[in-house]
């Protein structure tokens, strides 16, 4: 019997219940191509985690660069309004002291996702943690815009139904975003990632 061809579970029964049928040689050889085939499938597995680390390392450099970026030009083309000069919601008078604030917010997280990627790719503990810590961080900041937006509507001035529909929406994209956020938390916090990060 060709054990190289033979399926795992051909394998498993006879290492198992068709122990008794088969030759220790041929137990034996089973054994051995148990054994090759999970370190294969570890090795396999640490080449994905490495290569998930590399990916949020060019995700956290990009984001780290593009926020540096952003919060250059926000500094320089846009001017901060005086308070008794506006009115209107808080996000509208604030809106360049906003804007800048989140651009160096996106350039730290970016900085701590590009420092948790390389981390990651050598297989290191912490580097998960980084990364968990950057999608906490985009949950929190989720949440917290979805808020401030709901809060910003004009409930008093415009019809009841508009500014159902406008938070409707609001919930909408927070649902939306939160959901490609869990893709990466739910692999990142999996068994595989703490087991080859050796926790």
């Amino acid at each position: 019997m060709n054990l190289q061809a033979a399926t795992t579970e051909e394998l498993l029964e006879i290492v198992g219940s068709g122990r008794e049928m088969h030759s220790p040689d041929a137990v034996a050889a089973a054994e051995a191509e148990l054994v090759r085939r999970a370190a294969g499938d570890e090795v396999r597995s640490l080449k994905k985690v490495r290569r998930a680390g590399t990916i949020c390392a060019v995700v956290g450099g990009f984001f780290m660069l593009w926020g540096l970026s952003m919060a250059a030009l926000g500094t320089s083309m846009l001017e901060v309004p005086r308070v008794e000069s506006q009115e209107g919601p808080f996000v509208f008078r604030y809106f360049g002291v906003i804007y800048v604030v989140g651009a160096l917010m996106e350039a730290a997280a970016g900085g701590v996702l590009l420092w948790g990627g390389l981390d990651l790719r050598k297989l290191r503990s912490r580097g998960r943690v980084l990364i968990v810590a950057v999608l906490w961080f985009g949950f929190g900041l989720i949440a917290v815009s979805t808020v401030s937006w709901v809060a910003s509507l004009p409930w008093r001035e415009a019809p009841g139904s508009t500014a159902v529909v406008m938070s409707a929406g609001g919930l909408i994209v927070a649902a939306f975003w939160s959901f490609l956020l869990w893709l990466p938390y739910r692999y990142f916090t999996s068994s595989r990632v703490r087991g080859a990060c050796g926790e």
